[in-house]
């Protein structure tokens, strides 16, 4: 299957589903899109291993040496000013002493999103606030 029906696939399977840490949340989102564009095995080794953002930091440090999702952009991702397919679209702002991170990831023109009743939806790229836009280091 070539990357981009397999991101598609994989983002249509989370519509409509409920947002569960450490199975479906935006970080798992990153390792899974990450897999499938760069071929590691991110997702496979954090899934069901943490069940909130705290316990979810100090898993994906111990596990798989990211203690953010910053770091794995940092690593795999670069800033760009093109949406295009596989794309992340991030939030990130201060709150207290750290940084919140909310990202989305980008098909069709359609970041997928979590809307007030914590399942997944995909809306218009355009709608989703975001303060920094990541591509897929070549």
């Amino acid at each position: 299957m070539n990357k981009r029906a397999e991101m598609t696939d994989y983002i249509n399977s989370l519509v409509g589903q409920e947002m569960i840490y450490g199975e479906n949340d935006c970080n798992m989102v990153c390792l899974k899109i990450t897999d499938i564009i760069k071929g590691t095995d991110y997702y496979n080794k954090m899934h069901q291993k943490y069940n909130d953002v705290k316990t979810g930091f100090t898993q994906s440090k111990k596990i798989i040496k990211y203690s953010s999702g910053e770091q794995l952009f940092a690593e795999h991702y670069t800033v760009t000013d093109i949406v295009e397919d596989g794309c992340f679209v991030v939030m990130v702002r201060e709150d207290g002493k750290r940084k919140v991170f909310h990202c989305s990831v980008v098909i069709s023109g359609y970041a997928l999103t979590v809307g007030d009743d914590n399942k997944y939806k995909t809306v218009p790229v355009c709608s989703v606030p975001f303060n920094k836009l990541y591509k897929i280091k070549e």
